[in-house]
């Protein structure tokens, strides 16, 4: 449980500065207002993908390319942290479910084949 606060941390600290980093670009290619520039982020980094708040430039439609890679890498990676929590919970709340010599640090690499009545 502890090792998942600083992961979802770490990863909502990604999305954030994702966001405040593409709020100030467009603001700075584009020349838009502060929340049309924070919009155009957000529909972005989330894959939403309404269409442009208003026609893009083409520095403006690469950074965009740049972000949206951006956002669905953080995204993908928040997802991930939260099935592997619910997996890892579930897990922990039922512990006959899994083989105690299958859990993390217990399988000594001298063994090679499963124990007699181990199952996955």
């Amino acid at each position: 449980m502890r090792v998942f606060i600083p992961r979802f941390l770490g990863a909502i600290a990604y999305l954030v500065v994702l966001t405040v980093v593409g709020t100030i670009a467009y603001v700075a290619i584009e020349g838009w207002a502060w929340q049309e520039a924070l919009y155009m982020t957000v529909i972005t980094v989330t894959s939403v993908g309404y269409a442009e708040v208003r026609p893009l430039s083409e520095p403006g439609r690469n950074f965009t390319m740049i972000l949206l890679a951006g956002g669905v890498t953080g995204i993908g990676i928040w997802f991930a942290l939260i099935t592997s929590f619910i997996v890892e919970f579930d897990l922990e709340a039922r512990p006959g479910l899994i083989s105690p010599c299958l859990r993390v640090g217990r399988w000594t690499s001298t063994e090679t084949a499963f124990p007699e009545g181990a199952y996955l």
